[in-house]
């Protein structure tokens, strides 16, 4: 057994009192009042809730809790760090997931997209190039490989 600062010292992770040392991304739940009847994949109503907290502990903390057969939602967010639209499309794309759920539909069928940003994505940016590659390779694995094979290429230009 180790103690938590010594991992924090091994690891060699800056001390800042207004951090954590290992993470800022934080999820958590108040389950105290769960309800049976709570059912997902209804149409979901979003409210917001400004200024419920000033200063974020966190670089993002998603909480939620359930109450009266409703599940509610609390982003909080370093604004430094996040603009309220990327915040927006977290939420909407939680939304999206949990509208999906259900005791029959399987994980592999829930979608991460609506089918408006599918079709912008497939339609309006793709279809683009067909490449083949290895698909017994790790994209690591791929990226490895193209160095071998051009180390003295430009792999990204940020402007």
């Amino acid at each position: 057994s180790v103690p938590f600062h010594k991992v924090v010292e091994a690891l060699g992770v800056p001390r800042d009192r207004s951090r954590h040392p290992v993470f800022q991304v934080c999820f958590g739940s108040d389950d105290t009042a769960v309800s049976e009847k709570l059912s997902f994949g209804e149409p979901s109503h979003v409210a917001g809730a400004e200024g419920l907290y000033s200063v974020a502990k966190f670089d993002l903390h998603v909480s939620f809790e359930t109450s009266n057969d409703e599940l509610g939602l609390c982003f909080n967010y370093r604004t430094s760090l996040f603009k309220r639209d990327t915040i927006e499309l977290m939420l909407s794309r939680f939304e999206l997931v949990l509208s999906q759920l259900s005791e029959t539909n399987l994980l592999k069928d829930i979608s991460l997209v609506s089918e408006t940003e599918r079709e912008l994505v497939l339609n309006e940016f793709g279809p683009g190039d067909v490449v083949a590659f290895d698909t017994t390779k790790t994209l690591h694995g791929l990226f490895e490989d193209q160095v071998l094979k051009s180390p003295d290429s430009t792999s990204l230009v940020f402007e």
